[in-house]
């Protein structure tokens, strides 16, 4: 037998699609899940401050096992990986036709791998795989409303999850597992749904300007009628007539409210860009009104 390399420690990421061979997917269904699969995780990945060219990625068909390198922190898998995994599904699932929609079961777990020229193996693989296959897991994802169901080995959730409030460790529960050969504990926690209102708060600390998750605007209480009137994107047309009246007091008082509720109003791209201070609007007042744009003042003496 051949001298074996060394094994290295990695955290382990192994995600499945549940119903994946249903007989209501047709070839192009499934290849849209693996895509929109990959999408979600490398989405997620990224999210939770984990570069995914660093990791090692092996594709299982219907499934991804991927390996964590053991430098990146794992409380990063725990507190935000799960919630950005599930909202970037939500995202996926709220484009797809319903065929190609992704119920996802993800395991978590840490341990030993060797690699060689056919892949990687190792105690640590097994268990993982054997936690996706537990039957309190399918059974939680298939009952939940989210599209994701997590387990986290006992190990993992007693050196990581549970030494990190912001991992929600009381959002688990403990289960046994029972698969081929494999007796042990585990511990499921279901993400969703909506998760993407909760995943502002689970990304990791020190990525100034990152975007993230953009959320959906939920109801409430009415804006104020002078707000409401400069909100949007456009231009409304009362600020139009204003200018066009030359009743520059008045835009700039309606522009100030926008400015104290927080909002941005600016003209269309074509025309004058809208001043951002009151200064500003009394400074650069726009010139003749024309019927597609409001144009900018020209430079005196031109």
């Amino acid at each position: 037998m051949r001298e074996v390399a060394p094994a290295m420690h990695w955290a382990i990421v192994y995600v499945d699609v549940a119903g994946f061979g249903d007989r209501r997917r047709t070839n192009r269904d499934q290849i849209a899940v693996r895509e929109g699969l990959y999408r979600a995780l490398r989405r997620a990945l990224k999210r939770s401050g984990v570069r995914c060219e660093d990791c090692r990625w092996e594709d299982r068909g219907d499934g991804v096992l991927i390996l964590v390198p053991a430098d990146v922190p794992k409380e990063r898998l725990a507190v935000a990986l799960p919630l950005q995994l599930a909202a970037a599904l939500e995202s996926c699932n709220a484009k797809a036709p319903e065929t190609a929609r992704i119920e996802l079961r993800a395991a978590l777990h840490a341990g030993e791998v060797h690699h060689d020229e056919h892949g990687v193996a190792g105690s640590a693989i097994n268990l993982a795989a054997r936690l996706l296959d537990a039957a309190p897991l399918k059974d939680a994802l298939r009952e939940s409303a989210g599209p994701l169901a997590l387990i986290a080995s006992d190990w993992f959730y007693d050196e990581v999850v549970r030494h990190h409030p912001e991992s929600e460790p009381d959002a688990y529960r403990p289960i046994h597992v029972s698969v081929k050969e494999t007796r042990t504990r585990g511990w499921i926690r279901l993400p969703g749904p909506r998760a993407a209102r909760r995943a502002e708060g689970a990304r990791p600390a020190g990525r100034p300007g990152h975007r993230g998750v953009r959320h959906r605007r939920t109801a409430g209480p009415a804006a104020p009628r002078a707000t409401r009137l400069v909100s949007g994107r456009r231009l409304p047309l009362a600020l139009w007539r204003l200018f066009f009246l030359r009743r520059y007091d008045e835009a700039v008082r309606l522009h100030g409210e926008a400015l104290r509720a927080g909002t941005r109003p600016r003209l269309p791209a074509a025309g004058h860009a809208f001043p951002m201070t009151e200064t500003e609007v009394g400074a650069a007042a726009p010139g003749p009104w024309t019927r597609r744009r409001i144009r900018p003042p020209r430079a005196a003496g031109r």
